[in-house]
């Protein structure tokens, strides 16, 4: 549903079914993307765990990256997951328009 907002909203959209193809994914569009869209919860490897990975393993500081998550956060956890280098985490409830603008604001703001 997040893809086809985003192909409607005029972005390349690419998809993974779980983080380690994810993982490939990333290895092999990364000179190509603007933004990193990652569910904290994928089967395989989470969202936080490909985040971390890009971020400390790969050094990849240029790549937006943007969490998705259908649980309730507190600021702690908010927190923690920015040291992880992550730019937003935005709730799935949020409204189509809403996400679209925080995405922007985001890619904005690098």
């Amino acid at each position: 549903m997040v893809g086809n907002g985003l192909s409607l909203a005029g972005f390349e959209v690419l998809q993974a079914a779980d983080g380690n193809e994810g993982f490939v994914r990333v290895l092999d569009e990364l000179l190509r993307l603007d933004v990193l869209i990652l569910d904290i919860y994928m089967p395989g490897m989470s969202g936080l765990e490909l985040a971390d990975r890009i971020r400390r393993v790969g050094h990849e500081d240029d790549l937006a990256i943007v969490l998705l998550t259908a649980v309730e956060l507190d600021e702690r956890e908010l927190d923690a997951f920015s040291h992880l280098g992550t730019d937003d985490v935005i709730p799935m409830s949020v409204p189509p328009e809403e996400l679209l603008d925080r995405i922007e604001t985001v890619l904005e703001g690098r």
